[in-house]
């Protein structure tokens, strides 16, 4: 279940999301933990375990359902979206 923010994230915030910044920082800049809707692992080299990609979808929801959604790939920003922040 997403948990909503008691901070209301803007398009101004989502902007300041750049390519490679990691969770961490996204969190900071979001006032908060983002939910995870998803998560997948895959092997690049099947078999080789230490060669594997994390990908996770995170959102970060206001009260009034405008929405930030962010796919980390290893725990770095890859692609993110957004529905009606202002």
């Amino acid at each position: 279940m997403t948990t909503h923010r008691p901070h209301h994230i803007t398009l101004a915030d989502y902007e300041e999301l750049k390519h490679d910044t990691k969770y961490e920082d996204v969190c900071k800049r979001l006032h908060g933990e983002g939910t995870l809707l998803s998560h997948e692992t895959e092997d690049l080299i099947p078999g080789l375990v230490v060669n594997h990609m994390d990908s996770d979808v995170y959102e970060w929801k206001n009260a009034d359902g405008s929405f930030v959604r962010v796919l980390f790939t290893d725990e770095t920003v890859n692609d993110k979206t957004q529905s009606g922040l202002e």
